[in-house]
């Protein structure tokens, strides 16, 4: 490389730099971040957000509203209902998906799918909390049954509309104990644009041995539940969870597990 391209790089470098140092924040957050929403009156599960105002902790001094868009998602990624929310400094706000008004009975809601949570500020020239570089959305779900008195607390996932790269497998670190478990649930999410092939496994903790497997094809943008009774792992004592084929980098699953009270806990991976 010429001693000028090399000037000319190091300058437009320079530049950008300078660029992104006067653009207001709307300009440095990241795209909305997704996690899966359940809502299913038979097992009592209902699922809630909890979105906070964190830039505002993080600058004090220059602290500023933030505006939170909420996007559920069904099938192939048709959004069902939309909306935004202003979340005050240093404030949080907890949105409970089965109570919100969505112009339909609520018997009507999906019983699974994706939630996006996007954020902005309030001002789109807003410049007090640069020092904090790109912001990243960040929120938790909880699914919980008051039923059963089950709670479960779960962080963001991942991104939408991600690239799928071939041949990612993961295997849990987790061990189930199967005594009282009547089933065991897998929420798995493909945030790609393209369908994926992807296979569930059981495993024997104590032998390595694979128990059982399902093999299906997950919808893009949509989420894909795989169910296991008893029958499949009562006479392992203790088993564990893998998948072969992610949709994507972060597409680990959602493992629900269900006592014969109904009670349940649930864990990312």
């Amino acid at each position: 490389m010429s001693i000028l391209a090399s000037k000319s790089i190091d300058g437009l470098r320079k530049a950008k730099r300078a660029l992104k140092s006067t653009l207001p924040r709307q300009f440095h957050t990241s795209p909305p971040v997704s996690q899966i929403y359940l809502n299913d009156p038979e097992k009592g599960l209902e699922t809630s957000l909890t979105i906070v105002n964190f830039p505002s902790f993080f600058s004090p001094l220059k602290s500023h509203q933030y505006i939170f868009e909420i996007t559920l998602c069904i099938a192939e990624g048709e959004i069902f209902w939309k909306k935004k929310y202003e979340v005050d400094r240093h404030c949080s706000r907890e949105i409970i998906l089965n109570e919100l008004e969505i112009g339909i009975p609520n018997s009507m809601l999906p019983k699974l799918g994706i939630v996006s949570v996007g954020l902005k500020p309030r001002s789109p020239i807003y410049y007090g909390d640069r020092l904090l570089g790109r912001i990243t959305p960040h929120f938790f779900v909880r699914y919980t049954s008051s039923i059963h008195d089950s709670v479960a607390v779960v962080h963001p996932q991942t991104f939408l509309n991600v690239r799928h790269v071939p041949g990612i497998n993961w295997a849990s670190n987790a061990i189930l104990e199967t005594k009282d478990l009547t089933h065991i649930f897998l929420y798995q999410m493909n945030p790609t644009k393209k369908p994926v092939q992807t296979a569930s496994i059981l495993i024997d903790v104590e032998t390595d041995e694979e128990i059982c497997r399902q093999v299906s094809d997950r919808s893009f943008a949509s989420v894909h539940q795989t169910v296991w009774e008893a029958s499949h792992f009562q006479d392992h004592p203790r088993i564990s969870v893998a998948i072969e084929n992610m949709p994507a980098e972060n597409g680990k699953p959602i493992i629900f597990g269900f006592f014969r009270d109904k009670s349940f806990f649930a864990f990312h991976g």
